[in-house]
């Protein structure tokens, strides 16, 4: 459901074509004709979606949920699309007593494409955005550093959110280290998405 459909977010009718040459775009005048991205290709609003959903469901839990506003501690993250083990927070819980004096603002990831086979390891890694993101648990400390980035997050050339903030975490605008469960608490369900099509899909 886009709100904006007309208009940005959303596809604006003088939005300029993906494959438009920018020569032909800034005779033609449409929007951002100046500015395509580093492959030469206009924004797409159903990919940029992504991104800016994560930014306002961030924002929102953190700046908008009354009975959170004081609350310290970390906030799990999940999407529609994960499968959650029952003892999912169990683990995070036993996650972030762990990390309590190592790293306290480091972002404990649930998820994992690829298990280690100990369900106890919990592991100190450099966070890999392909790896590490999902069921991903983060404090306000975290956010508040990511916020403060607001700049470099959204003028990023990548419509992913999680590729945006690897970037962040090189420009030392977050903690670039994760504490990552060894076997997965959250799985993806399906092997298709966004990024792959040619799978046969159910």
């Amino acid at each position: 459901l886009e709100l904006h459909p007309a208009e940005f977010p959303g596809d604006d009718p003088n939005d300029c074509p993906r494959d438009m040459p920018r020569a032909s775009a800034i005779a033609a005048g449409c929007n951002s004709a100046e500015s395509p991205d580093k492959y030469g290709h206009y924004r797409e609003s159903k990919y940029c979606a992504i991104k800016h959903h994560w930014w306002w469901k961030t924002i929102f839990v953190f700046e908008h949920v009354r009975v959170l506003q004081r609350y310290p501690g970390h906030m799990l993250f999940l999407e529609e699309d994960h499968a959650v083990a029952p003892d999912a927070l169990h683990f995070l819980r036993l996650a972030l007593s762990s990390i309590n004096t190592t790293c306290p603002d480091c972002m404990v990831t649930l998820g994992s494409y690829v298990d280690r086979g100990d369900g106890r390891l919990l592991q100190l890694l450099g966070w890999n955005s392909v790896k590490h993101n999902m069921g991903m648990a983060f404090n306000r400390q975290y956010w508040n550093r990511v916020r403060a980035c607001k700049d470099t997050f959204c003028t990023f050339d990548d419509y992913n959110w999680d590729w945006t903030l690897a970037r962040l975490s090189t420009t030392k605008c977050i903690e670039s280290r994760a504490a990552v469960a060894g076997f997965g608490r959250v799985h993806h369900l399906g092997k298709c998405g966004v990024h792959k099509h040619a799978l046969k899909c159910d």
